[in-house]
């Protein structure tokens, strides 16, 4: 959301002039994009209601010194003196223009597109959405490559209620690679497929991460080979996550074998939908 100081500085341009009718404390605000400096200005400022052009003749507004009674106060109180020193006023009435538009108008999309402007690409993301698979495990897939599932490592980071070690192997610190490929119950649900998709099992036991092991695992084989082996590799994985939801949740437990089972079962329904 664009707020006040910093960020409405920095698409918002400056007043141009001041007219009578604007707020000393406000004309503060945004020549100098500093909120805290506005409410100091009416804080200390005259009792009485006055406008910019009044409060800047002959310095009136400068009165306020006998109210700061802090050393915070007189420190607000040098840094609005900076300020003012650049404001000249005149009669044109004050026009604000926003610096993300080409004609100076605010507009709802420019506001909401300047929010992913310091957006990291990650080129490799987009290549989840063409895997067939269901949309709620390309939804899941895509959340794990950046590292936002709510995995142990990233509830602690947050202070939020978890389990230290990992709900399938009681072994280690849970995060999004641990259960994926470290996992030793991770682990034995890929050696479930290993007789018939050897060189997919290989890259889940050689992953240093989970990102690197999906780069190198969109680019080898034919094409042919990547359209089986992508979409099972991701039940794998989903299939594991879904494991650890029922141990956690639902205090229930599925041996290899059963979780092995389910990921066959998604494959042969998803090999009738295409």
């Amino acid at each position: 959301m664009i707020a006040g100081g910093q960020e409405f500085a920095a698409v918002v341009a400056p007043l141009e002039d001041s007219d009578s009718s604007s707020d000393l404390g406000y004309q503060a605000i945004d020549m100098g994009g500093a909120c805290c400096l506005g409410a100091f200005a009416l804080q200390v400022g005259d009792k009485k209601k006055s406008d910019s052009e009044g409060g800047f003749d002959n310095d009136r507004w400068m009165r306020g010194l006998r109210r700061i009674n802090s050393e915070e106060q007189m420190d607000q109180f040098v840094q609005l003196w900076s300020h003012i020193q650049s404001i000249t006023l005149s009669h044109v009435r004050d026009k604000i223009s926003w610096n993300l538009t080409a004609d100076g108008s605010y507009s709802a999309s420019s506001a909401y597109a300047i929010q992913f402007c310091a957006r990291v690409p990650m080129p490799e993301l987009n290549k989840v959405w063409s895997i067939r698979v269901q949309g709620k495990v390309k939804f899941f897939f895509w959340l794990l490559l950046q590292n936002r599932v709510w995995t142990a490592d990233r509830l602690c980071a947050r202070g939020w209620p978890h389990d230290d070690n990992c709900s399938l192997c009681d072994q280690e610190m849970e995060s999004a690679y641990h259960l994926a490929f470290r996992c030793p119950f991770a682990r034995e649900v890929w050696l479930q497929f290993h007789g018939d998709f050897p060189d997919m099992v290989q890259r889940a036991f050689d992953a240093t991460d989970v990102c690197s092991w999906w780069d190198i695992s969109r680019q080898c084989g034919t094409k042919d080979q990547r359209m089986r082996e992508l979409p099972l590799a991701i039940y794998v994985i989903w299939h594991i996550w879904k494991e650890r939801g029922r141990r956690i949740f639902q205090n229930k437990v599925a041996t290899v074998p059963g979780v092995a089972a389910l990921v066959r079962a998604d494959m042969d329904l998803l090999s009738l939908a295409f």
